[in-house]
This record gives structure tokens, C-alpha cells and sequence, in this order.
């Protein structure tokens, strides 16, 4: 055992001195000095605060990566003479010009609505930024309540899935984030769950005069200026839990509401798809969404096509199956599948004409995803299954929605990193058989009527 533990502290130790000399060799070929915030604690243990503060993510992305953003963070860390540390519990009150930083895809853009508008509508004075990734910019340019959209995509998995051909080279990238401090912003908002290594990144070159959201995991970066704090609140709805944040503006916010703005143009494709579709004006019809952003949060295929038989023989209701260009396979799948007829518009939909189909919708059927999203905005009767995910986190609340769950959690399971595999063959989502589906069809149409009856 002694033996055992001299070898592992002495790789260890030998890991992080290699890891500080590459620092150290790193930072005198980019020009970054050694009088920079952290510079002597990185070239003496490495990256190893970034193994503890981090561990998941450090397990999960590129070495060479998470050195690329502790160098980038120092080269742009500049703290302004004056700069307080310390926490405060509001944004100051002259503040004019703010950044708000969301990496996530198309649900966490949706969800983020809320906030924005709150924010804007209180304090009509504001320049309100919002930087996403380019996954991320078609959602946010259509909202109303934004000034300027940024758009940056990291070299990290988590975010960009696979896709880095928006990602910059090194020496473009620091150009790119140390220019933010150049917009001068009096605050910075962090909307995720705990600030990832890129956020603080952003943070540090922005130099914002405070910044919004919870305590960094790794002590390396707990001093970066005045911040407010902003923990994260669990069981809360996400847009719930956004929207809270706006308190931090001196706000009061009530209910938050999901909003999304189709396009002219994509209201008509959307009318001329259900056209080709078979589906006339007035025809009900349901949208089956076979796909998510994570393999294990997929409810097998074969359900989903004896569901949508159903749908038809018993409802009377013509079936679309949508998804993304990627998904047309897994959609084609449930269509072959079926043995009744279905149209497959995987890939033909934008999300605004997707939008608009799923509004005139009478049911959506599908998994936690981004078209559960949309389902949510206009309240469309929806029966959503959840495996892995919190369905208090980020299921639909409507009254004419049902979540249909056969586990609590499944701690085994790392659903936000699109690097993991589902480890137990998405045995959750197994255990929901057909028939709790069918009894949540008829439970949402049924009060989708009574609803109906009411308003008249």
C-alpha cells in the first residue's frame, strides 16, 4: 500500500511538473507574462486545480484543449486599476451595458427568453447583449428584446458536438475574446449551472465592473472582480430559475412565459408541407419527434411507430415525423416501421416552420429535446418521455402536457456532455411500454377538449 501510494503522489507530482513546464514554454512563445494573475501557481502544479475544480469536464474534453483556455485566460485576464473583489447582492444601478453569455443549444436559448425580456422591459435604459454560439444565433437573433447578438464557438465538445468548423485558431481567438473588453460592459451575466472554464474565459476579458452568477468550482479564478451571487437553485423550471436572476436588476419577476417568433417565410413552408403531406386545412394531425440531443434519452422506435398507428387507426390523425438533417435516418426508421403512412420532413424544417407545425398541432409526441421546447410555447397537447433528465427541470408545464417517467435518476448517466454513451442501453426509457403512452394521448386530447370547451 505504501508503495502503491509513493507511485501514484510521484506520477502525480510528475504530471503537474510537466504540465507547469509546458506552461511555462507555452507562455513565453505567446508573449504572455509572467506577471500575469495565476501565471506562478500554473507553472508550478500545472493544471492540476483544474482536475479538482473540474474533474468531469477534465475527463471528458482534450488536454490540449483545457491547456488552450488556462493560457487564453491569462493572456487576456487584465484586472482594471480599481477593480474591487468581494461579492455585492445587485448590479449597481448606473450599469447600461450588459453581456449575457449562453453557450447551450436551441432549449437553453428558449428558456433564456424570459430573463431577457424582464430585464428589458424593467429597464428599457439597458444595451443588452447576448453572446451564444453559432448553434445558438438563429434562436437569439429573433428575439426582441436583445440589442446585439455575439456569436463564438469554443474548442470544447460539450458545446460544439462535434462541429468545429466555426472554431478559430489560437492566435484568432485570443484576438477575438480580449476584444470584448473594448465594449466596455458595466456587468457580465453567467446563466449556466456553475461557471464553465470558457465563461470565465469570457469573464476575464470582458472585465465587466461585476458579474453575475455562482461561486467558480476551481480556486484558481474565485477572485475575478466583484461578483453578485447568483447560486444555483435546484428543482426549479429552468426558465423559472433564469428568470430569478433578473432580481439582481432591483426586478420583481413573475411567471415566466416561453416565446418564439416564426418568420413569415416559414409560416408558408410549413403550410405547403402539411399540403404535401395529405393534410388540409382543419385535418388534425400529430408531430412525432423521435429524436434528442443525447442517444439515451431516446424512446425506442418501434414504440413510437405502434404509437403513431394508433394515432391513425383510432384517432383519425395524420403523422409527421421531424428532426434534424442528422435524425432523417432515425425518422426513416419509425416510418418503415409503421404500417400506416407517415410523412418524414427530417431536415426540410427550419425551427420557425418547425414552430409553426407544432402550433397547429392537435398532439406532440416525443423525448426531452428542443421541439419539447416549442411544444411548451404554444401549449400544444404533448406526452414527453423522460429517462435520465429532471423532468422538473425542464419538462413542459402546460395543463394538456404529460411526462411519462419509469425511473427517478440515473446517477450512472452523464446526459449533458454529448461525449458519454448511455451505459445501460437506455434501459430507463424501456421500462415506458406503449400503453402509458396511449393512456397519456387520451388523458391530453381529453383535456385539450375540456380546455376548449371552457374558453368558448
Amino acid at each position: 500500500m505504501a508503495l502503491t501510494s509513493i507511485l501514484r503522489h510521484g506520477l502525480s507530482h510528475a504530471r503537474d511538473w510537466f504540465e507547469g513546464l509546458f506552461f511555462r514554454i507555452a507562455c513565453a512563445w505567446l508573449g504572455i507574462p509572467s506577471d500575469c494573475p495565476r501565471f506562478h501557481r500554473l507553472a508550478k502544479t500545472g493544471l492540476r486545480d483544474w482536475r479538482q475544480g473540474w474533474w468531469t469536464l477534465f475527463q471528458l474534453e482534450r488536454w490540449r484543449d483545457l491547456l488552450r483556455y488556462a493560457l487564453l485566460i491569462e493572456a487576456c485576464d487584465a484586472h482594471p486599476e480599481g477593480r474591487a473583489d468581494g461579492t455585492r447582492n445587485r448590479v449597481p444601478e448606473d450599469a447600461r451595458n450588459i453581456l449575457v453569455i449562453s453557450l447551450g443549444h436551441f432549449g437553453d436559448m428558449l428558456h433564456l427568453v424570459p430573463l431577457l425580456k424582464e430585464i428589458k422591459q424593467t429597464r428599457p435604459d439597458i444595451v443588452l447583449d447576448v453572446l451564444v454560439g453559432p448553434w445558438g444565433k438563429d434562436m437569439i437573433s429573433r428575439v426582441p428584446y436583445v440589442d446585439n447578438v455575439l456569436v463564438y464557438a469554443p474548442h470544447v465538445y460539450h458545446y460544439h458536438r462535434g462541429n468545429t468548423s466555426a472554431c478559430l485558431s489560437f492566435k484568432d481567438e485570443r484576438r477575438w475574446v480580449c476584444a470584448l473588453r473594448e465594449r466596455n460592459y458595466d456587468a457580465v451575466m453567467l446563466t449556466s449551472i456553475t461557471p464553465h472554464y470558457v465563461e470565465l474565459l469570457l469573464l476575464s476579458a470582458a472585465a465587466p465592473r461585476s458579474w453575475i452568477g455562482p461561486e467558480p468550482t476551481c480556486d484558481l479564478y474565485k477572485d475575478l472582480g466583484c461578483r453578485v451571487d447568483a447560486p444555483y437553485e435546484r428543482g426549479l423550471y429552468e426558465a423559472e430559475r433564469l428568470l430569478r436572476l433578473s432580481r439582481f436588476f432591483g426586478n420583481e419577476p413573475a411567471g415566466a412565459r416561453l416565446e418564439f417568433w416564426p418568420r413569415e417565410e416559414e409560416e408558408i413552408s410549413a403550410v405547403a408541407m402539411l399540403a404535401e403531406a395529405g393534410i388540409e386545412t382543419g385535418d388534425p394531425y400529430a408531430i412525432i419527434c423521435p429524436g434528442a440531443g443525447w442517444p439515451g434519452k431516446k424512446w425506442p422506435e418501434k414504440r413510437l411507430a405502434e404509437l403513431g398507428d394508433r394515432l391513425v387507426s383510432e384517432r383519425d390523425m395524420g403523422v409527421l415525423l421531424v428532426g434534424s438533417p442528422g435524425e432523417f435516418a432515425l425518422c426513416e426508421s419509425v416510418q418503415n416501421a409503421m404500417t400506416k403512412p407517415a410523412a418524414n420532413l427530417a431536415g426540410r424544417t427550419s425551427w420557425g416552420s418547425l414552430a409553426a407545425l407544432i402550433r397547429g398541432a392537435q398532439l406532440f409526441v416525443g423525448n426531452d429535446s428542443g421541439p419539447m421546447h416549442l411544444a411548451a410555447v404554444y401549449e400544444t397537447p404533448s406526452v414527453v418521455f423522460f429517462g435520465p433528465t429532471p423532468p422538473a427541470h425542464w419538462a413542459p408545464r402546460h395543463a394538456t402536457a404529460r411526462t411519462l417517467r419509469a425511473v427517478d435518476s440515473c446517477p450512472d448517466c452523464m446526459p449533458w456532455h454529448p461525449g458519454k454513451d448511455c451505459v445501460h442501453g437506455r434501459s430507463c426509457m424501456r421500462k415506458i411500454e406503449v400503453s402509458d403512452a396511449w393512456n397519456a394521448v387520451g388523458d391530453v386530447l381529453d383535456a385539450q377538449k375540456e380546455h376548449s370547451m371552457v374558453a368558448r
